[in-house]
């Protein structure tokens, strides 16, 4: 099992895009990719300091949204990307179940809505002119326009009483150059997907990883704004099967969700590596 958990690391971790990454775009830069809507609405959706997600205890909507764009297409005619489709579907299934028992450990509540076969108004189907994939930064800031343009956030929450709401945009790509997985805040939580390419197929745990960055999770497998070298090397020595350390390739989840996941997203107010490594604070605690 070890040897299969070190494989992950290397097929899946690896190629995460810099998960908990934020880009600060100024509100009154209205000539660039802001303009007043966007202002408007984010200004009304901000939760708290992880974009429209703030802690995880909580409802939360997962938005699903299928992206087609210059390079890449979904063909609802192929059975192949039909399947791939109810994959996505059902991993998010898996993920969400996992974290929903994990955040109960901590006598909290997490509900997740995701389902877009019982609620259809949580799948869109997004079409670019251009080559976004490949485009790293353009990519979020035309995704988070996208979303403004064509989806009614407030409506959706006030409808369905959700604290969070969360947009995965899901990419039929087979680049293995691509990051297979990354999650941006703009003010809007993004989580960019590619189910699979011509080596790897993502797991669940991957999406249970990413989905806890839109919560404040860091990652832990390298060196960060919060997290230093020096706790990277120890949980490396002893082998860490943290969720944010590493994933596994498996149907289900069997990676940890630690006490200092559980920091980092608000379940609980202190953990003692905090001090003890010199990491950075939770911003829940702020």
């Amino acid at each position: 099992m070890k040897n299969i958990k070190i494989l992950s690391l290397l097929i899946c971790i690896s190629l995460l895009c810099c998960g908990c990454n934020k880009i600060n775009i100024s509100n009154k830069n209205k000539n660039n990719i802001q303009n007043d809507k966007i202002e408007e609405q984010t200004t009304i959706l901000y939760s708290g300091p992880n974009g429209t997600a703030d802690t995880i205890d909580g409802k939360t909507i997962i938005i699903s949204i299928y992206a087609n764009d210059e390079k890449v297409v979904w063909n609802y005619n192929l059975e192949s990307d039909m399947l791939k489709i109810d994959d996505t579907l059902n991993n998010l299934k898996i993920a969400t179940d996992y974290l929903t028992q994990e955040v109960a450990k901590y006598n909290k509540k997490a509900e997740f809505i995701y389902d877009w076969h019982k609620f259809s108004d949580l799948k869109y189907e997004a079409t670019f002119k251009d080559n976004i994939v490949d485009n790293y930064n353009y990519k979020y800031i035309t995704q988070k326009e996208w979303i403004i343009d064509n989806i009614d956030i407030l409506k959706l929450k006030k409808k369905y009483e959700a604290d969070n709401i969360i947009f995965v945009y899901f990419f039929n790509t087979n680049n293995t150059n691509t990051a297979i997985t990354s999650t941006y805040n703009l003010d809007i939580d993004i989580v960019n997907i590619f189910p699979e390419n011509d080596k790897y197929i993502i797991p669940p745990a991957t999406y249970a990883h990413e989905l806890l960055h839109t919560f404040g999770a860091p990652d832990l497998y390298f060196e960060n704004a919060i997290i230093n070298q020096s706790y990277v090397d120890y949980l490396i020595e002893n082998d860490s099967d943290d969720i944010m350390f590493k994933v596994t390739d498996t149907s289900v989840i069997i990676d940890d969700f630690s006490d200092l996941d559980a920091y980092y997203v608000g379940l609980i107010d202190i953990h003692p590596d905090v001090d003890k490594w010199g990491l950075g604070e939770s911003e829940h605690s702020k």
